[in-house]
């Protein structure tokens, strides 16, 4: 069975199609596939307050996999970790991130009434 995890950008992806070298951050290996999980954590956990109708990683796995969306993915992953690294480490999901759900991968509901507007503004 196929998972979501299966779809992680891993660092030699990062290294070979963004040139983000995480050995450049990372004191050991361990490190870096924890700042990968984390922000890949803080990209599924953005995807799911965007969208309530998602109910599971399954339910996003699929989204992505049947939509052909995989490279769309990998480049939301990137852009968590590249905002961990160089911008926030606080709090990498900026409008760059909400963009790349809402726009490129079809994940966030979106106003019918302000077509283009995310959901990103309505939330409490």
């Amino acid at each position: 069975m196929n998972s979501l995890k299966d779809l992680y950008i891993t660092k030699d992806e990062l290294r070979e199609i963004y040139g983000l070298d995480m050995e450049d951050f990372a004191v050991d290996e361990t490190t870096i596939d924890i700042i990968i999980n984390l922000c890949v954590g803080k990209a599924i956990t953005t995807i799911y307050k965007l969208n309530d109708n998602i109910t599971s990683d399954k339910d996003i796995y699929d989204l992505i996999v049947n939509n052909g969306k995989e490279l769309s993915f990998k480049k939301l992953q990137y852009q968590v970790i590249y905002n961990y690294l160089y911008i926030s480490s606080n709090d990498p999901i900026n409008d760059s991130i909400f963009d790349i759900i809402a726009y490129e991968l079809k994940l966030c509901k979106i106003n019918g009434i302000q077509k283009g507007v995310n959901v990103k503004w309505q939330i409490n």
